[in-house]
């Protein structure tokens, strides 16, 4: 049933950007050009919220909880144990729970904000923000 779910919103993303690729050809414009143009109005709605209410928001809270399972079942797999004994009680299974997701928010947050420097190096490159300042300068 989910992944039912992901192809149908894939696929009406990918009719949408059909229809957009449709009326920039009729104006002249480039696919690449559209998604450029697309990715500096979201960076730019993104960029005023700030960079650590981008890396905990995106990166520790959403990302972390899809990290959290991934981990889990990592290490759920290199313990020879049993679930039975790995989990004495119910306790033991929340912090589990806990402490999974917590990695997850950790990493979460690291890589999100190695993507906000990459995002900030393609956003200064798609509008000239840092060459105008250079040009300034010189």
């Amino acid at each position: 049933m989910f992944t039912v779910f992901i192809y149908l919103a894939a696929y009406s993303k990918k009719k949408l950007w059909t229809v957009r690729e449709y009326r920039s050809r009729k104006k002249g414009l480039s696919i690449e050009a559209l998604r450029n143009a697309a990715f500096i109005k979201n960076w730019e709605e993104t960029r005023y919220d700030g960079v650590w209410t981008y890396c905990i928001k995106d990166g520790g809270a959403i990302t972390g909880a899809g990290l959290a399972l991934p981990i889990a079942l990592m290490v759920l797999s290199q313990n020879g144990a049993s679930i039975r004994n790995f989990f004495p009680g119910p306790g033991a299974m929340f912090s589990f729970d806990a402490y999974c997701y917590l990695a997850g928010a950790f990493i979460g947050v690291i890589l999100f904000r190695i993507l906000w420097w990459q995002n900030e190096q393609k956003y200064r490159r798609l509008t000239g923000s840092l060459n105008a300042f250079q040009q300034t300068e010189i």
